[in-house]
């Protein structure tokens, strides 16, 4: 269709706050062949395009894969040392990289729950952050952690009691784990509401 009209083939621009931006593929709108399709002859279309079609030399490749929605865990914590810092803290990249703090609160919570589940990937999430040396103290604050492409959906709370019981052993009074259970997607839109 792009060698009967030469319009087709252009590149498709448009405008965005006065500046012209050029898409980089092929664009074939597909009215604009429907309004081209009648008007060309057999002949041309003949001499235009293989017929019969070039048969294909490679073979169709097929990829599944399969995905499970996220798993959710929520709990409290509270920080204790002033230097464990919310997150992993690393400055800079390969060799010159420097990590800031000695643990972070996400490493010692978020590595034991993941033994439970065994997830591709995980993200904690927590209601507010807290600077590297401000402790957080009284009730604890709200968490949840995101857990993607586990391998289990599942535990019981007998599991989650064992795990925080190992968090709490692990992090050596640094940082306390409570209230650690599963939830659902809707508790991480309330997670910044103070009384979950």
């Amino acid at each position: 269709m792009a060698k009967i009209d030469k319009s087709l083939a252009a590149k498709r621009s448009r405008s965005r706050k006065g500046i012209k931006v050029i898409r980089g593929e092929l664009e074939f709108p597909s009215a604009a062949i429907a309004r081209l399709l009648p008007n060309i002859s057999h002949e041309k279309f003949v001499a235009n395009s293989p017929v019969p079609p070039v048969p294909c030399d490679t073979s169709c490749e097929l990829k599944v894969e399969c995905q499970r929605d996220p798993v959710y865990v929520a709990g409290r914590y509270c920080k204790y040392d002033r230097e464990t810092s919310q997150s992993q803290w690393i400055i800079g990249t390969g060799d010159d990289a420097e990590r800031k703090g000695g643990g972070s609160t996400d490493e010692y919570i978020s590595g034991i729950v993941s033994e439970l589940f065994g997830p591709k990937e995980s993200k904690f999430m927590a209601a507010g952050r807290e600077d590297i040396d401000v402790r957080m103290l009284g009730e604890g604050r709200p968490f949840v952690i995101e857990l993607l492409h586990a391998k289990r959906i599942s535990v019981d709370q007998a599991m989650l009691d064992a795990a925080q019981t190992r968090i709490n052993e692990a992090a050596g009074g640094m940082v306390e784990c409570f209230k650690l259970r599963n939830v659902d997607k809707a508790f991480c839109e309330v997670i910044l509401q103070p009384n979950i």
